[in-house]
């Protein structure tokens, strides 16, 4: 390992100490400064985590461009670096982000991305998440029963995992579908 990498690794560290402090502006900072070590040490993977984590900073804050640009470089880093499973959280990253954004459609298409990348990978957790992401969609953009499709293929994959949570969260949101007017 290079005395970059060494030095970006401190400031990574660093950074996430002060966010754990809820320093999120200082966090930022760390972050950016070990990412620029990470590039002069061309360390793709740690590059794109670093984003990631930066990404997610940005969400918590509700700077939604920012955010975007931080998941999207680390989409392309991954996909560069041919990591099938850093590329499925990125383009979900990038699907919350539009949803938050209001932007349904955007998120849609990132939802559908990432769950075919959590299918080849068979990610099971993962690909149940995103099912109820896509059901989510559906619910927001009043289309209760592409909604409840999505929820139900989600449900039995949760129950067979053990995620009693989630599982009971999905059966809540059915609840609340087929209770709806229409």
């Amino acid at each position: 390992m290079s005395q970059k990498y060494d030095e970006a690794s401190s400031l990574y560290k660093t950074a996430h100490s002060l966010l754990e402090q809820g320093d999120t502006e200082n966090a930022l900072k760390h972050y950016h400064a070990s990412l620029e070590l990470l590039r002069e040490a061309n360390e793709r993977e740690a590059q794109a985590r670093v984003l990631n984590n930066m990404g997610h900073i940005h969400v918590e804050r509700c700077e939604w461009d920012d955010a975007l640009n931080c998941f999207k470089e680390a989409k392309s880093i991954f996909e560069a670096i041919n990591d099938k499973l850093g590329m499925a959280d990125q383009l979900q990253n990038i699907g919350s982000v539009y949803r938050d954004k209001g932007e349904y459609n955007a998120s849609l298409e990132h939802y559908l991305g990432s769950l075919s990348l959590y299918e080849e990978l068979s990610e099971t957790c993962s690909i149940a998440n995103q099912m109820t992401n896509i059901g989510y969609i559906y619910a927001m953009t009043n289309e209760s029963l592409q909604a409840l499709e999505w929820f139900e293929k989600a449900l039995p994959i949760y129950e067979q995992i053990g995620e009693s949570k989630r599982a009971y969260l999905t059966r809540k949101n059915m609840e609340r579908l087929r209770c709806m007017p229409g």
